[in-house]
């Protein structure tokens, strides 16, 4: 159970919207989510509760330019891959992605629950180097 608090009022995780995420670079990526910031009243972090089914991706494959990104795993394991690398997670295990990184994005082997979080900022650049593209203040443009 996860209990969060907000300016000291206490709200179960599961009283918080799901919602259904389809990423628009990867129909693979496809995920359930729960946007704990925004019940919590935090501007500045992003932190979202996320479950990613077996066979589907947590994301596209990708990179942020500014921003730093953050997975800890709650349940299920996943076959984590950072550039050419891959590795296996499982609960209890925290991934840290730097601004600048290696494109990264987590392969569910079994139903998969964790938070993941970072800064937000709109002047943040995210690379899709699988699909060429990359989005700018949320607009996708083409690379090359």
């Amino acid at each position: 159970a996860v209990l969060l608090m907000a300016y000291g009022t206490p709200r179960h995780v599961d009283e918080i919207e799901l919602r259904v995420f389809q990423h628009d670079v990867d129909p693979l990526a496809r995920r359930t989510m729960r946007r704990l910031e925004t019940a919590t009243g935090l501007s500045r972090q992003a932190v979202v509760w996320s479950r990613v089914e077996a066979g589907d991706h947590s994301t596209a494959l990708h990179s942020h330019e500014r921003t730093d990104e953050w997975v800890f795993i709650l349940e299920g394991r996943a076959r984590v891959r950072v550039g050419d690398a891959s590795f296996e997670v499982g609960p209890g295990d925290f991934v840290a992605h730097p601004a600048g990184g290696a494109a990264h994005r987590m392969e569910p082997s079994e139903p998969l629950v964790y938070l993941m979080g970072g800064q937000r900022d709109a002047d943040d650049v995210i690379v899709y180097p699988e699909a060429g593209l990359r989005r700018v203040r949320g607009t996708l443009v083409r690379v090359g």
